[in-house]
């Protein structure tokens, strides 16, 4: 399994294939888009392939052809119609007095 992201991402794809019971049954890397290193679990430090290597130009491809169908953020909810309240929205000490009447003369 190819996952987009790097270590943190890698941990939790272990994390989920550990709870599925999956762990080591399922190979999985991840590739990291900033500097395309290449995380594999347990490694120390994650490995470099040459920007020519054809290895990474794969990875790559792999990766980003996944990225369209990749579920985005939620939408967002629509907004709730506004309804009139008959509490003040703020606290009394933070209302305006009324006006004073004027004095008649």
């Amino acid at each position: 399994m190819l996952v987009d992201g790097g270590k943190a991402q890698l941990s939790a794809a272990r994390g989920v294939l550990r709870e599925l019971g999956l762990e080591g049954d399922v190979a999985v890397l991840a590739l990291a888009k900033r500097e395309e290193e290449l995380f594999l679990p347990g490694a120390a430090a994650p490995l470099a392939l040459a920007r020519t290597s054809p290895t990474l130009t794969l990875l790559r491809r792999q990766r980003d052809e996944a990225r369209p169908a990749a579920p985005r953020r939620a939408p967002p909810r629509p907004a709730a119609p506004h309804r009139a309240s008959r509490a003040s929205p703020r606290p009394a000490a933070l209302r305006r007095a009324p006006p004073r009447p004027k004095k008649k003369m």
